[in-house]
Parts: structure tokens; sequence; C-alpha cells
């Protein structure tokens, strides 16, 4: 089911620094799982990384988008799956836990950020309202 496309992904300080992904992973396949998770983050169906439903995208074009031999691709996509942080079918690559770990924005904001977000929001009044007191501000805007 498509979901809004994100435009960032969260990754757990502690998890990442102190986790087990720290020695099971050597720094090139660490930097493999974030990529990743990126993808996965950008694609139509958050959590799968493919090419459109029921099409996974080949090893050799991630590969090549990721600048890392098929190889380094492929032991690291196996390790992953043995891990049970991934599994693949063929409707891609599946992040496993996605929504756990990727909970949706406003579920998991924090305080400082409801605070921005609320300070952005359009104020609580009629258009009317909002060009009598702003119309002649914008109107003497230079663009």
């Amino acid at each position: 089911m498509p979901k809004e496309k994100r435009w960032w992904i969260k990754l757990w300080t502690k998890e990442w620094l102190d986790g087990t992904i720290r020695f099971d992973l050597t720094p090139e396949e660490r930097s493999i799982w974030v990529d990743l998770l990126a993808l996965a983050g950008d694609s139509r169906v958050p959590g799968i990384i493919q090419s459109g439903k029921n099409s996974p995208f080949p090893h050799s074009y991630l590969a090549s988008r990721l600048q890392i031999s098929v190889d380094l691709f492929e032991t690291t996509i196996a390790k992953l799956i043995s891990q049970q942080r991934i599994s693949e079918n063929n409707e891609g690559i599946h992040i496993l836990n996605w929504d756990k770990y990727q909970a949706k924005y406003a579920e998991s904001e924090g305080t400082e950020t409801k605070r921005y977000k609320k300070q952005k929001q359009a104020p609580d009044i009629s258009p009317q309202e909002y060009l009598e007191k702003y119309g002649k501000k914008l109107l003497d805007k230079e663009i």
C-alpha cells in the first residue's frame, strides 16, 4: 500500500553506536545497511526497495546505484537476510520491522518539533481577516 514519500529516515543513535549492528557488520556492510534504509524510505512503498509492484530491482542495478561491487552487495544482502534484518522476494527487498523503527512522523516527533510545527501553522483567521491584517505588508514587499 503506497504511503506518503519520506524525505528522511530515523537512525536511532544509541542502537547505531552501541547495538549489535556495530559488531555484526563491517564498516562497508554498515554503509550498505544505511543506504538500504535510505532506499526503503525513498520507495513508493516505504520499507520495500522495488522498481514497481512485484518488480524488484536487479542486484546489479542497486550495486551500481550504491557505487559498490555486485559481490559486496550480494554478500551483504545474504548476511542481512541471515541476521533477519531484511527479507527478499518477488516484490523486492523488505526492511524487516520497518514500521516499528520508522514510525509515522506525527507519532514520533519530539516536543521541540511539535512546537516548531505549531509556530509554522497558518493563523486561525479567515482569509478576509488575514488580508486585512497582512495585505498592506504583502503589497509593500518587493518581489
